[in-house]
């Protein structure tokens, strides 16, 4: 099983974000080899998720960051500035203790609604810039959405060893890997 979240913060503001105990919480009840994926590289997951996940990575918990490079150059679009993303040093302090590092995109589009070359340079260029900045070969990606094509995949295919959507596709393939995002339900619930 892969479970995937987006950030860890003291006060959560969307429905992405869980606060570290719920994560905790979360942590503990699932065994060792589920596989931990965070989306988009935020700083509440270097601050707060990593401590909990610490000594699991030690003990074999498969942990992957899943990053778009150019918001982590300060380029997001102001819907996703609703929490600060990691800088290049922590990611890079992440990789040397056992994270592994993912791509997902250059630029975070919907891949099927671009042509093939927009397709090859977003999944190249983020592949390139991860692998520089962090020292880690990056074989895992992360489809902008959940969303790809037959197309897409086969471009997808040429540059990663898998890759992972929202919801199980009829035929599972290394390039189609299904996760579960866990979402903070509790949002709004209290005061």
């Amino acid at each position: 099983m892969i479970i995937t979240f987006h950030n860890i913060s003291k006060r959560p503001r969307n429905r992405w974000e869980l606060t570290p105990e719920q994560f905790k919480i979360i942590i503990n009840s699932v065994p060792l080899n589920t596989e931990i994926h965070f989306d988009d590289a935020r700083k509440g997951v270097y601050e707060f998720a990593y401590p909990i996940l610490k000594d699991r990575i030690k003990k074999g918990q498969k942990v992957t960051i899943f990053m778009v490079p150019n918001w982590l150059d300060g380029l997001a679009p102001p819907r996703e500035q609703y929490s600060p993303f990691m800088e290049w040093r922590q990611l890079k302090e992440l990789a040397k203790a056992g994270v592994e590092m993912g791509s997902h995109s250059l630029t975070h589009p919907n891949l099927a609604n671009l042509p093939s070359a927009d397709v090859t340079r977003e999944l190249t260029e983020s592949k390139d810039l991860i692998e520089v900045w962090t020292g880690s070969t990056v074989n895992k990606f992360a489809y902008p959405y959940g969303v790809y094509t037959e197309e897409v995949m086969k471009i997808v295919k040429q540059y990663y060893s898998y890759a992972y959507v929202l919801t199980p596709p009829k035929l599972q393939t290394n390039w189609n890997i299904p996760r579960k995002t866990i979402i903070n339900h509790d949002l709004g619930k209290h005061s």
